[in-house]
């Protein structure tokens, strides 16, 4: 189970807008839905490889990204560990080819059934190394032999202040640094040998900045 899922639940109750997207302190919905085409964009290099019919997200939030992946595949299945964000989500009157899921790690697919699978500005909130690998294993299982995964990680060397900073108590911290919503960096190399463990090849990478390292993967 996501140690994370009451936090996300206590988000979405609070700001959810903010604590998905917390570069602007308010959104109004169409700026935060457009936000969300921007930042698929970031991997239109990847977009001609894809097989368009069945899409998963994980940790899609309100379906900022989820509106738009719902216009490039046939079905999207997203989810979120946040049962009260996928009920948020759900009222929103989405696309109809969207199946929202409430998920404690396990990808509502069955094996070998999915073309894509994507995942921006979730992993960086994970702080169990585990439950990253998780659902590394988990994108393994439902990927099609031919389908592919594009995910984004923090990469980042954690210095020693900010590790000391982390250990105060939340209620003496800004909202953004707060557990489950502060970024846990993982180093490439660790990212690297986790997907090889899982069964996955890292096909592509790239750094549209220094927080976001997206890798494209392909079962192996």
């Amino acid at each position: 189970m996501s140690v994370g899922k009451a936090t996300w639940d206590q988000f979405a109750a609070e700001d959810p807008q903010f604590y998905i997207a917390s570069n602007r302190p308010a959104w109004d919905d169409d700026e935060f839905y457009a936000a969300g085409a921007s930042i698929l964009s970031h991997i239109e290099r990847w977009l001609p490889r894809l097989n368009t019919g069945h899409a998963v997200e994980i940790g899609a939030g309100l379906g900022r990204i989820t509106v738009h992946l719902a216009g490039m595949f046939d079905r999207v299945d997203a989810t979120d560990v946040s049962p009260r964000m996928v009920e948020q989500a759900r009222a929103k009157g989405l696309p109809e080819n969207i199946t929202w899921t409430q998920t404690d790690g396990r990808l509502p697919a069955d094996d070998g059934t999915v073309d894509f699978v994507y995942s921006f500005n979730v992993m960086q909130h994970v702080p169990l190394v585990a439950e990253i690998e998780g659902y590394m294993r988990e994108i393994r299982r439902v990927l099609r032999p031919d389908g592919h995964a594009a995910i984004q990680y923090d990469i980042r060397p954690r210095p020693l202040w900010q590790r000391s900073v982390l250990l105060m108590p939340d209620p003496l911290l800004p909202r953004t640094s707060r557990r489950f919503i502060r970024r846990y960096p993982v180093p490439l190399t660790d990212l690297h040998a986790m997907a090889a463990r899982s069964g996955l090849e890292v096909l592509d990478e790239f750094d549209k900045a220094p927080h976001e390292h997206y890798m494209l993967f392909a079962p192996a």
